[in-house]
């Protein structure tokens, strides 16, 4: 039996440092709905990619909220939209690769569905 040798580019160390996330100051990590989202993400490594994305999200200047109880209260519809013009964007202007977009949707769908908002993740995946 002969063994594989691999050289240090190759070997994913498992004690890779990931970049510390920060909340911009707007955003109220307080908020029942924020907890509620953080919380569920068991992984430490989905919860640093998933709290990036929904502040890539909560920030982008498509949506336009003061409170996340005013974000919560907008028609399914009109979040639906929201999310659909954000894949747009990221498919067609900024060329994003397939995975970016989906871990995009993954985090929009995870924080609406876990504050009680059924999205139609069907229809939008369509747009990716």
């Amino acid at each position: 039996m002969t063994s594989k040798t691999y050289d240090s580019n190759t070997v994913y160390s498992m004690t890779r440092q990931y970049p510390k996330v920060t909340i911009p100051s707007m955003i109220d990590t307080n908020h029942r709905a924020y907890v509620n989202f953080v919380s569920s993400l068991k992984s430490s490594i989905t919860r640093k990619a998933y709290v990036a994305r929904l502040e890539d999200y909560l920030l982008s200047p498509i949506v336009s909220f003061s409170t996340f109880d005013e974000l919560l209260s907008r028609d399914r519809r009109v979040i639906e939209q929201v999310i659909i013009d954000i894949l747009i964007d990221m498919r067609h202007k900024r060329n994003l690769y397939f995975s970016a977009q989906n871990v995009f949707l993954c985090t929009a769908i995870h924080f609406f569905s876990i504050n009680d908002i059924t999205i139609n993740r069907k229809k939008i995946k369509k747009f990716m």
